[in-house]
């Protein structure tokens, strides 16, 4: 998604004040966002706070936290064959039309979430577990279906502890599970399954917040946050990858088996400040630090190191390509933020002007 002529290369993800972004697929979330889970949602699509680092659409997701009482919930959504109907007749089954492309084979939602006191006005805790499954027929190479599975396991838990009047410290703890053991074959049409990709993802979140009222007139919030990303495509076949060059169909087995791990961790504290009265308005007074540390490493390797390729029009083999696999590489970038804001209001009329100084630093190892 996108707003105001920017790019989602510069949309931001957040999870409770925390950039959960992913540091490789830049503008993406590094995770899949359980909505039952959250109490609020923050949009931004221009003239963002000054805490926000990028000028595309901004999201904000605030968990749950449980009351003081407890309560849950139960959702669920089902699609499967006998809820669809189609609309190709007699007529069009002649040209070639074929309705079980595409047809989906099932798809589920399923939540459960709840949350209550574990301490009476103390420590609160909320959980939720969501099984998403989406598994359609898709066409695959030499006019085959094959079924095209994508499965979500997502597991959550926060706890609210109230350490006094005025300060609360929550811990939050997320993994989930994706796999999609044929990716890349829908819309492809050329790839046969065993050309292709087995993706067997684990996503982890870790989070501390700390929320203090010192006086008044002036709170802080500080927080901690390590997103964890396993990312591997492995390979389907046994054997050497095989690529025609006539029709683009590959068969025997995918071409690369690549393991990818990507690592965000994120420290920020911001302070406000409020003046009831000074030079005839209100000011708001924020000012703070957000530091970011993300680390990427990928590992790729082929059967056999190489590629093989040939024409079906010609009925030749073309080229045998080596390649210096396994291939191990490794980056990070570091960004450093530092920010001061004054929101002043006048009856209707608010002004808001602030500084925001950044570094950043991407660097690969010897």
């Amino acid at each position: 998604f996108n707003a105001r002529g920017t790019t989602s290369a510069q949309n931001s993800s957040y999870l409770n004040g925390i950039n959960v972004g992913d540091p490789a697929a830049i503008g993406a979330a590094g995770f899949y966002y359980d909505f039952d889970a959250f109490d609020d949602i923050q949009v931004s699509t221009g003239a963002h706070d000054i805490t926000v680092p990028t000028s595309g659409v901004f999201l904000n997701m605030v968990t749950k936290s449980g009351g003081d009482r407890w309560s849950g919930r139960l959702t669920g959504a089902w699609l499967g064959d006998a809820t669809q109907t189609q609309n190709i007749d007699d007529n069009l089954l002649r040209y070639g039309f074929r309705p079980e492309t595409n047809a989906v084979d099932f798809v589920s939602d399923i939540n459960i979430s709840g949350g209550g006191p574990l301490i009476a006005r103390k420590l609160r805790m909320f959980t939720s577990f969501r099984d998403w499954r989406v598994h359609v027929n898709v066409p695959a190479a030499f006019s085959t279906l094959v079924l095209d599975k994508t499965d979500i396991t997502s597991g959550l838990i926060n706890l609210n502890y109230q350490l006094s009047d005025k300060n609360r410290l929550t811990g939050l703890y997320s993994r989930q599970y994706y796999k999609k053991p044929n990716r890349f074959l829908a819309g492809s049409n050329t790839l046969v399954k065993e050309s292709t990709s087995n993706e067997d993802d684990v996503f982890d979140i870790y989070q501390v917040l700390w929320n203090s009222v010192l006086t008044q007139h002036l709170f802080i919030d500080a927080r901690l946050g390590l997103n964890k990303i396993a990312f591997p495509t492995y390979q389907n076949g046994t054997g050497q990858t095989l690529l025609d060059t006539a029709t683009g169909i590959r068969t025997r087995n995918f071409n690369t088996d690549t393991e990818r791990f990507r690592d965000r961790y994120q420290a920020n504290a911001t302070a406000q400040y409020y003046v009831d009265e000074a030079l005839g308005g209100r000011h708001e007074f924020k000012f703070g630090f957000d530091n970011a540390h993300s680390p990427v490493e990928v590992l790729t390797s082929r059967v056999d190191d190489l590629e093989l390729t040939y024409s079906s029009a010609t009925g030749l083999s073309q080229n045998v390509t080596l390649f210096a696999t396994p291939f191990f590489t490794k980056t990070a970038v570091d960004v450093m933020a530092l920010y001061f804001q004054d929101s002043y209001s006048v009856k209707r009329l608010t002004l808001t002007g602030g500084l925001r100084w950044e570094r950043l630093e991407g660097y690969l190892p010897e």
